[in-house]
């Protein structure tokens, strides 16, 4: 269990190194770091694919992955081994997958037309 925490939280600074890295700066001066770039971060993990297939990552993992890169940074702030990264470079409430639509048809749960038909019938 904790070998997978770790391998997502691996994988979750992977892509935020990534993201960083195509930022001005290449997101190497921690002390330079603003909302902008966890905002380019959170594009990042918002767009995880998974390995096997290269289908998207669900709603769940790439916000989760999201939120432990970003329990790393509060580990770091809370420890003093990011003291200069600027309190702008944090989570907003704002940085928020939208729910995942689903196709109601698609996931089985869609009642056939016969069968409200049939309900509608038999209203008083």
């Amino acid at each position: 269990m904790k070998n997978d925490k770790f391998k997502r939280t691996f994988n979750a600074c992977v892509v935020a190194s990534d993201a960083l890295h195509t930022r001005p700066g290449g997101g190497k001066d921690v002390t330079r770091l603003r909302f902008a770039d966890v905002q380019d971060v959170f594009g990042a993990m918002s767009c995880i694919r998974r390995s096997d297939n290269g289908e998207l990552a669900s709603h769940k993992w790439r916000m989760h992955s999201f939120c432990v890169f970003l329990d790393l940074i509060y580990f770091g702030r809370k420890t003093d081994m990011l003291d200069g990264l600027p309190g702008s470079f944090n989570r907003d409430k704002t940085l928020v997958l939208p729910p995942e639509e689903t196709i109601e048809d698609a996931a089985g749960k869609a009642v056939p037309e016969s069968v409200i038909d049939h309900m509608d019938a038999h209203l008083p």
